[in-house]
C-alpha cells in the first residue's frame, strides 16, 4: 500500500506537471549505436525532471530517456536497432516536474 503522506507528494508533484512542446529533428542512428543529441525546448529549467513524452516512433530506433540538460534543453538518449533508423522530424510533447513548485497538498 505504501505511506499515505508520501503517496500525496508523488500525486501532488504529478499533478503540478508541466508541459512543454518543440519541433525535434533527431539525426539517423547506426544499427546498435547509442546516441545522444540536444533539442531546444523553450521555457525548460535546468533542474526540471522530464517525466514523459510524446514522440513519432521510428522502425528500428528505441528512445531510452530524456533529461533536462540546460536552460531552454532537453538531451534525448537514442538506441539503433537492427539496420539502424532515421527518425523524421516531427513536433514532441515533453512533461515536466518543477521541484521548487510543489503540487497541491505540499508545502
Amino acid at each position: 500500500m505504501g505511506n499515505y503522506a508520501e503517496n500525496r507528494k508523488v500525486m501532488g508533484l504529478l499533478s503540478g506537471g508541466l508541459s512543454f512542446s518543440a519541433v525535434v529533428n533527431p539525426a539517423a542512428i547506426a544499427a546498435g549505436a547509442v546516441a545522444h543529441e540536444a533539442f531546444t525546448v523553450d521555457g525548460i529549467k535546468d533542474g526540471d525532471i522530464v517525466i514523459g513524452f510524446v514522440a513519432n516512433e521510428t522502425a528500428n530506433v528505441a528512445i531510452a530517456y530524456a533529461r533536462v540538460s540546460d536552460n531552454d534543453e532537453i538531451t534525448v538518449t537514442f538506441m539503433g536497432g537492427v539496420g539502424g533508423g532515421d527518425p523524421a522530424i516531427s513536433t514532441w510533447t515533453f512533461y515536466v516536474i518543477r521541484p521548487e513548485q510543489p503540487g497541491p497538498g505540499l508545502s
